[in-house]
């Protein structure tokens, strides 16, 4: 791929992260909106309209939804870090993408299931989005691009 092909490339992906994260936070605020009005029974639900639909459902299904939607942008988020890695020509730092997708998953499902197994699942939960909540970003990959700058300018001195 030419410069300006890359160039072009990097805009518009640039673009799609930051209108991915707005789609992200914009969903995931109004769910947790709902939920809070229906878990007090508040009449005056204050989320978006788009979100009426939700009230079809029970919380318990509405909360769950959420670890899918988790899912599926912490894949969009790795698809698409991958896809710039490749672009860049930097294929040898997918391996440490994947090594910091896993083990920050595991660490945040270790601390999901501790706080279930230790009756504190609220706070199990708390913990593992902090841990979790990076991934869904493009910080790891910014992460990773500094990091093997950095390597690269330690290298030549």
């Amino acid at each position: 791929m030419n410069k300006i092909n890359k160039w072009v490339f990097l805009i518009l992906i640039s673009l799609i992260l930051l209108i991915l994260g707005y789609l992200k936070d914009f969903i995931f605020i109004n769910i947790n909106t709902h939920l809070f009005y229906v878990k007090r029974n508040l009449e005056d639900l204050r989320s978006h309209t788009f979100f009426n639909f939700l009230n079809n459902f029970s919380f318990k299904t509405v909360y769950y939804l959420k670890y899918f939607l988790t899912a599926f942008f912490l894949s969009t988020y790795y698809l698409i870090s991958v896809l710039v890695l490749r672009v860049l020509n930097k294929i040898n730092l997918i391996k440490y993408l994947k090594i910091i997708y896993f083990m920050v998953v595991f660490i945040s499902a270790a601390f999901f299931l501790g706080g279930f197994f230790l009756n504190q699942p609220e706070t199990g939960y708390s913990v593992s989005r902090v841990f979790i909540g990076p991934l869904e970003s493009p910080l790891p990959l910014i992460f990773l691009l500094l990091a093997a700058r950095v390597n690269n300018i330690q290298q030549l001195q």
